[in-house]
């Protein structure tokens, strides 16, 4: 509602100006006070967003480290980082088999002897099923 009584106090002060003045349709003055013609569809839309920025802020805020919530960084940027440490260590075998073990987040330590023997067994599964083809590759 007071968006509306400013327009309308704007428009009264433009036409005095324009019946007293007459000034050109380009002069800078005219310009400025049709400019400041508010539009309150915009105007409101405008409040309401900076009010759910602030709230969607909070909630991203709190929820950072939900279970269900994306992680900060990309996962492809992970795996990537991950396959440069471990192309920096081992021969080619263990080098595959830390590398899936580190997308499950588990390091050798975390392992019993056992549990590495099943890991190393899926690995090479894997690999057998793949039969080491690449992609669009026969």
């Amino acid at each position: 509602m007071q968006i509306r009584n400013l327009n309308i106090g704007m428009d009264a002060v433009r036409k005095k100006i324009e019946d007293e003045f007459a000034p050109d349709k380009e002069e800078l003055y005219r310009r400025t006070l049709e400019a400041a013609h508010i539009d309150g569809s915009r105007y409101f839309a405008g409040i309401i967003h900076e009010d759910l920025d602030g709230i969607l802020s909070d909630i991203r805020e709190k929820h950072k480290r939900d279970r269900l919530s994306a992680p900060e960084e990309l996962p492809t940027a992970e795996f990537a980082k991950d396959l440069e440490e471990i192309l920096r260590e081992g021969p080619n075998k263990e080098k595959q088999i830390n590398a899936a073990a580190k997308q499950f987040g588990l390091k050798r330590d975390d392992l019993s002897d056992d549990d590495w023997v099943v890991l190393v067994k899926v690995v090479e599964t894997i690999k057998l099923k793949n039969g080491g083809k690449k992609r669009g590759k026969k």
